[in-house]
């Protein structure tokens, strides 16, 4: 995408620049949003699969987890500001 944002500001297309702006957008937030919700969800599982071994017992698996769960909607935002700001320079 960001090559052609390039390509649409270059060209003065500033209606189709933002059309494609809000495509990607959608698409992110969707696949994102999904990510972002299954994370929350299964933070447990995914970080005792994941790191569960050794001297990584069950509470600091506890803890990764809930800082998991926190993470997840801020990873979304983070994907926001990353196209958008991809787009606009």
């Amino acid at each position: 995408f960001v090559p052609r944002f390039a390509v649409l500001v270059e060209t003065g297309q500033n209606s189709q620049f933002r059309r494609l702006l809000f495509t990607a957008l959608g698409f992110t937030a969707a696949f994102g949003g999904l990510l972002a919700i299954a994370m929350y969800a299964f933070s447990d599982l995914i970080v005792r699969v994941l790191f569960e071994r050794g001297a990584f017992g069950r509470s600091a698996s506890e803890v990764v987890a809930d800082v998991l769960r926190h993470m997840a909607p801020g990873m979304l935002a983070m994907l926001f500001s990353v196209i958008t700001l991809r787009a606009t320079q």
